[in-house]
């Protein structure tokens, strides 16, 4: 069954899986008997069911009890109906006080597994709605997961951009880098050619002292 597709009643807490149920449900719950027989005193909230009632009633050769006034349309009806209010176990009863009570029996009885069965159509749509409810819940919580999938999405989209410049940034600082280390090189050969120079002229002037003092002497 389909979350979007339950039907609930208007008038009561019922729902309905298809609208078909629904319409069925208020006719047998809320609505009154709408066919009604003229040659009799039947009446009935379903069409079908008024058919069948004529068909069986009203339209058929009734079979008749040799034993009483009942008249059904079926052998199997009539057979049922002496077995049940004219013989007991192969001998006819004398009074109808044990039919009467046979027959609240197998009332109380049909009673007690229509309410059975009611309980258990009712355990079953507590069961649903039950479950109808944890699927809405989980849908929700897939929703927020969703929505926090999305969010570490665009900061691992804004990480990587930054990742991106930054080792653009490294590979120019490396560049630089380079750069600075041969303009060293060239500084340091630069100041090594003027201490040799430097060392030359020092010793060249010591010598020509030396020779002035020669001269003079």
């Amino acid at each position: 069954m389909h979350g979007a597709d339950r039907f609930p009643c208007d008038q009561c807490d019922y729902i309905g899986a298809r609208k078909l149920h629904l319409q069925k449900h208020k006719q047998s719950m809320h609505e009154g008997a709408r066919y009604a027989r003229d040659q009799c005193k039947y009446k009935t909230r379903y069409k079908d069911a008024l058919k069948r009632h004529k068909q069986k009633e009203h339209e058929v050769t009734k079979l008749p009890s040799d034993q009483c006034d009942f008249t059904t349309a079926y052998q199997q009806d009539l057979t049922r109906h002496k077995e049940s209010q004219h013989e007991d176990l192969g001998h006819p009863t004398t009074t109808t006080d044990k039919t009467v009570i046979e027959l609240r029996k197998e009332l109380d009885a049909a009673k007690n597994e229509v309410e059975s069965l009611m309980k258990v159509q009712r355990t079953l749509l507590d069961h649903n709605n039950r479950l109808w409810e944890t699927l809405q819940t989980q849908r929700k919580q897939n929703t927020d997961q969703e929505t926090e999938i999305d969010k570490v999405k665009e900061e691992i989209i804004r990480c990587q951009i930054r990742i991106d410049v930054l080792e653009k940034e490294n590979t120019r600082c490396e560049s630089g880098c380079k750069q600075l280390e041969q303009e060293n090189i060239l500084l340091t050969t630069q100041v090594e050619l003027w201490r040799t120079k430097f060392d030359l002229l020092t010793k060249s002037r010591a010598r020509e002292g030396g020779n002035k003092e020669n001269l003079i002497n």
